[in-house]
């Protein structure tokens, strides 16, 4: 596996590059969060954008106005990438455990902010601010907002 694109106290990540099998995606990372969860060390953190894609059911929007959601999963703990991590999830998919650990649909400008904010999020995770886990549901839906309405003020969150 190549070396992760963002590393702190917190754990590490690695982007995922954008593929065709999955047109709705704007952002995708691995985590790596060892002592987030006793029994589980990675999630996916994806943002997606809701308007209608050919060959997928249209998107439930929750909140009005939103065209965007930022969804993080645990995988499951018994599996291994295929290939490299840039192949994650191309060649047999990732086994997510459920229910996922965070939804959450959010309003910004444009789908370049959406990618932004899943930086910013994936930054967050791991810089220890964030627990990708379930349990931070409430911590996470503050942070995405707030950076969401910062977001659409012209802050570009470097």
């Amino acid at each position: 596996m190549r070396d992760p694109d963002f590393t702190g106290r917190g754990g590490s990540a690695w982007r995922l590059p954008p593929h065709e099998r999955w047109p709705t995606t704007l952002a995708s990372f691995l985590l790596d969060v060892p002592g987030a969860h006793p029994h589980w060390h990675r999630w996916m953190l994806s943002v997606v954008h809701l308007r209608d894609a050919a060959g997928f059911p249209p998107a439930t929007v929750t909140l009005a106005g939103a065209a965007h959601e930022l969804v993080v999963g645990a995988i499951h703990p018994d599996w291994e990438p295929d290939g490299t991590v840039d192949d994650l999830g191309v060649s047999r998919g990732v086994p997510f455990l459920r229910p996922l650990d965070v939804i959450r649909q959010f309003i910004v400008r444009s789908d370049e902010d959406a990618a932004r904010l899943a930086e910013r999020c994936t930054r967050a995770v791991t810089d220890g601010v964030l627990s990708p886990d379930q349990d931070w549901r409430r911590i996470w839906a503050g942070f995405i907002d707030t950076t969401a309405a910062r977001l659409c003020e012209g802050d570009e969150l470097q």
